[in-house]
């Protein structure tokens, strides 16, 4: 594995404010559907705010709203009252803005940042930024080969294959898989050549819209061969086979300290350098 450890931003802490936003789920059938909507309304705010001076974002665990780390000034701007305004979204409360607040906002922000370079999340567990109270961000940078395959239809059990081209779908024996972009574990239960009636989606450009407002995903412009309905505790989901994997990514040990890992790592530094100017009140502090 190839690390660094950088001190990349220098954040004016008691100019900012801790703002937590509630989302009307009522409204327009949000209920139906609350992850989706908290992520995406979390990224429209970013991209309304990316030709300012930014701010810094994530949806709260509760699914019905959102913390806000921002310039208190820029809170006032006549785009962002309007769009909170018909969004139905209300500020429920202002506080002062802290470094754990900022740990926690820099998290989900920090991938908004890089999917404009083509980067994307695979758990947030991959990177620890910590703000310490003078304003000061650090970061810890790695960068680690790894085998990850997708779950293909041959992988399974002779039986629980389709048989022809006429079958629609299969109930299959249920098998544990990891699904992206958290890498969660869930069980396949039944697999489709398309995307079946019952789901939310209406047709595969709809899946791919859902992928990129809510995991900054943009998938493969063919729709796939197969669809997985995926289970997790009391929850189905509908995945394209391609964002299934039949175990978690495995690091590659005999591959470790290679040229092709420090050059990765190198290419996103660069990435990373180039973007953060759009973080609100912020000096790149040029150490690396």
């Amino acid at each position: 594995m190839a690390s660094q450890i950088l001190s990349i931003l220098q954040l004016n802490i008691p100019n900012l404010k801790s703002v937590y936003l509630q989302v009307d789920m009522n409204f327009d059938n949000r209920s139906a559907a609350p992850f989706a909507i908290t992520h995406k309304l979390c990224r429209d705010i970013l991209k309304i705010f990316e030709d300012a001076n930014g701010c810094l974002i994530a949806p709260d665990d509760d699914l019905s709203s959102i913390h806000l780390i921002i310039n208190e000034q820029m809170m006032c701007e006549k785009d962002f009252q309007e769009f909170l305004n018909v969004q139905r979204i209300f500020v429920k409360f202002t506080t002062k803005c802290d470094s754990l607040a900022i740990d926690k906002c820099l998290r989900y922000t920090f991938f908004y940042w890089m999917e404009e370079r083509g980067w994307c999340k695979m758990n947030f567990s991959a990177f620890e930024p910590h703000c310490v109270s003078s304003g000061e961000v650090f970061m810890k940078f790695s960068a680690e080969l790894v085998k990850a395959y997708p779950f293909e239809e041959w992988l399974l059990d002779h039986i629980d294959r389709f048989r022809d081209d006429r079958e629609v779908s299969k109930r299959i024996s249920a098998r544990w898989v990891t699904c992206l972009p958290n890498l969660g574990k869930g069980r396949i239960v039944k697999m489709y050549r398309q995307i079946p009636e019952s789901s939310p989606f209406q047709n595969y450009t709809q899946m791919k819209s859902y992928w990129k407002n809510t995991y900054g995903y943009i998938l493969p412009a063919n729709p796939p061969d197969t669809y997985y309905d995926v289970v997790f505790q009391d929850k189905t989901m509908l995945y394209p086979f391609f964002c299934v994997l039949p175990t978690p990514p495995q690091p590659i040990p005999y591959k470790k300290d290679t040229d092709r890992l420090a050059n990765a790592l190198q290419e996103f530094l660069k990435d990373f350098r180039q973007i953060t100017r759009r973080t609100l009140d912020a000096q790149i502090s040029g150490k690396s």
